[in-house]
């Protein structure tokens, strides 16, 4: 008998042993966006994209989550209801040979399929009106020579890059986008026809094209792209149809020769220094359907200059400190109480940057936008009224106000930028006008309008333990940071995503939880948490950002719900600061406390293993209650004295060190 087992046994290592490994490849398959998702079959080596939305973008650092099988796949396959291609998205595949766009993408991000060596066939649809840098950079198709018309590569109807042109070029008839940097450094070009079929001039578009004198943009433009004609410095004139509704950051940045601009009527936005180091600059005229200037787009002009130096000269372009271009307010140097001039438009980025001196600012109603960082260390300030005309905050509009104590949001503004009150230490709570159809406060935290997103929590709020809204599923780009007072945060499982800087600098925080379907944790998100010990993170969690725990000092522990496999599979950002930390291994579990007791469904339990209720009383152990599980509900007995409940799946009976903290039930 036994002769005949071992017999079997050998034939079957044997099988076993001429199997292909392929065979036992398994699926791989995850999100790749906040809506799009990716599945792998190792044995077709074809990725399928299927969603809806835009993908994400990725970078060198914090790569794809087909970064360990990249090079291994053959086949993309893109769903038409996917609306852009990430950065750096199939960077390194490949394998890949031939790629489709499908007709619902509008934009592909910088790097997305460069060092793809062996991609030679590329179909991209007329839909795409944004190309990154280098999106196709040493491809098959971007080196072969043969596919450049007169040193210039299309792809279709898309002009991807002009190899070191010279004199004067005309696009050809039909191309509907310029890819960013597509002429860059192209020192000897000096004419440019651009045919009214191109809606969208990339990023870098023109940059360093010194030997270009003048342009003019076709009717058909939407959209002039950021450094689209940075150092041009030849440029003397341009003409800017009213087809375009947006200027890109230093889009005519270092156009040293320019003299007039005339922005049309018809765009609503001018980003930063889109016109900074414009020397002889000196007429600008900005219409009043502009609801948008970021910051410094008109410094060092020479209209920028015109008085600014003695603005009691009688040609001075300033009104006592202040630059006003129509009715837009561009930057002012003023102290005490200062009156905005009735029908300005916009507060430009920058505008009352560093006027620590001002006490009190009137804003009138005709307002309809604060700038990124337009009252940056404006220290002096305590309070500020925003009229109800103001529809957008930028992004760090009040940072380092360090004397504000409380802000009233109306009910007009539909946006509020990221950091919005970084830094504002002595900021104890936010208000919202009930009218607000975007935005809510609930006892001074700031929510938007149906309070599934937290973006503010005021730093100088007193709570020490804050439980998040059962109804919240985003945590905001530096939601908490620098919430020193908070010792404990409770994150309800319905979050799906923490933001960069979201918990940056709390240093009062002792634990954190992160729920199940949390797919990544954002650049910086814990930094400088220098009391947090130990953190729980779900196998959901598929990326870590760089420095996310970085200066943690007393962190040690990471409870992971998952396995040891599944925890290298994480792609962790640079410096994340988790590498050399005490690693548990556990498998989660849920819990409710129904009459007294507390029910405790295992998932994915083994039987035999044993579950543990930890009972606490504030930060004290009172009770231990322990039950081997047998497959079905766990019922305990509970203290109704308790203010805590952690239920874990132990693995560790000697040390009595918890591997699973799952949730708090109170």
């Amino acid at each position: 008998m036994i002769k005949r087992i071992r017999a079997a046994l050998l034939a079957l290592c044997m099988a076993l042993s001429l199997a292909p490994v392929s065979v036992f490849a398994q699926t791989a398959t995850g999100k790749c966006g906040k809506n799009v998702y990716y599945s792998y079959d190792p044995l077709k080596k074809a990725l399928t994209i299927t969603g809806t939305g835009d993908m994400a973008s990725y970078e060198i650092s914090l790569p794809a989550p087909w970064k360990s099988f990249r090079e291994e796949i053959e086949n993309v396959s893109i769903a038409d209801s996917v609306t852009s291609i990430g950065s750096y998205a199939f960077y390194e595949c490949r394998g890949l040979t031939s790629i489709t766009i499908p007709d619902g993408v509008t934009s592909i991000g910088e790097n997305a399929f460069q060092y793809c060596y062996n991609l030679e066939q590329i179909t991209i649809p007329d839909s795409v009106t944004s190309i990154g840098k280098q999106a196709f950079a040493q491809t098959a198709y971007y080196v072969e020579v043969t596919n450049r018309e007169n040193g210039v590569l299309y792809i279709g109807n898309h002009l991807i890059k002009a190899f070191d042109i010279s004199g004067e070029y005309e696009i050809k008839s039909g191309t509907k986008t310029v890819a960013d940097a597509a002429f860059k450094w192209c020192n000897g070009l000096t004419g440019i026809t651009i045919p009214d079929s191109v809606t969208d001039i990339g990023d870098d578009a023109f940059s360093n094209c010194e030997g270009l004198t003048s342009v003019t943009i076709p009717n058909s433009v939407k959209s002039i792209g950021n450094g689209a004609f940075d150092n041009c410095t030849g440029l003397t004139s341009v003409t800017i149809p009213g087809s375009v509704t947006s200027i890109g950051d230093s889009a005519f940045n270092y156009c040293t020769e320019l003299t007039t601009v005339t922005i049309p009527d018809g765009v609503t936005s001018i980003g930063g220094e889109a016109f900074k180091y414009c020397y002889k600059l000196e007429q600008i005229t900005i219409p009043d359907s502009v609801t948008s200037i970021g910051k410094q787009a008109f410094d060092a002009t020479a209209y920028y200059y015109k008085g600014y130096y003695d603005n009691t000269e009688e040609e001075s372009n300033w009104e006592n400190g202040a630059l006003y271009i129509g009715n837009h307010l561009i930057r002012a140097f003023v102290s005490g109480e200062y009156e905005i001039k009735p029908n300005t438009k916009t507060i430009a980025g920058d505008a009352f940057n560093a006027c620590s001196n001002m006490t009190n600012v009137t804003i009138p109603d005709s307002v309809v936008s604060i700038g990124d960082n337009a009252f940056e260390y404006c220290t002096g300030l305590t309070a500020v009224t925003i009229p109800d005309s103001v529809l957008s905050i930028g992004n760090q509009a009040f940072i380092s106000c360090t004397g504000l104590t409380s802000i009233t949001i109306p009910k007009g503004v539909t946006s509020i930028g990221d950091y919005a009150f970084q830094d504002c230490y002595r900021l104890a709570e936010i208000k919202v006008a009930a009218e607000n159809n975007a935005y809510c406060s609930e006892n001074g935290v700031l929510y938007d309008r149906e309070k599934t997103e937290i973006i503010c929590f005021p730093k100088e709020k007193q709570d020490t333990v804050f439980e998040i809204p059962d109804s919240v599923t985003s945590i905001a780009t530096g939601a908490f940071s620098e919430c020193r007072n908070l010792t404990s945060v409770t994150i309800p499982d319905g979050v799906s995503g923490i933001g960069d800087f979201a918990f940056y600098e709390c240093s009062g925080l002792e634990r954190i939880i992160i729920p199940d379907g949390v797919p990544s944790l954002g650049l910086k998100a814990f930094y400088s948490c220098s009391s947090l010990e130990s953190v729980t993170i779900p196998n959901s969690v598929i990326s870590i950002g760089e420095q996310a725990f970085l200066e943690c000092g007393n962190f040690e522990t990471i409870n992971y719900i998952g396995t040891d496999v599944e925890w290298s599979k994480i792609i962790k950002g640079t410096n994340c600061s988790i590498d050399g930390k005490k690693m548990n291994y556990c498998k989660g579990i849920s819990a409710m406390h129904i009459d007294g007791r507390t029910v405790v469904r295992p998932i994915h339990i083994d039987s035999g293993k044993t579950v543990i209720l930890a009972i606490y009383s504030g930060d004290k152990l009172v009770g231990i209650q322990s039950k081997i599980y047998d497959g079905a509900e766990v019922m305990f007995e509970t203290n109704e004295a308790c203010t805590e409940l952690r239920a874990m799946v132990w693995e560790d009976l000697v040390s009595m060190t918890p591997v699973c903290n799952n949730k708090i039930i109170k």
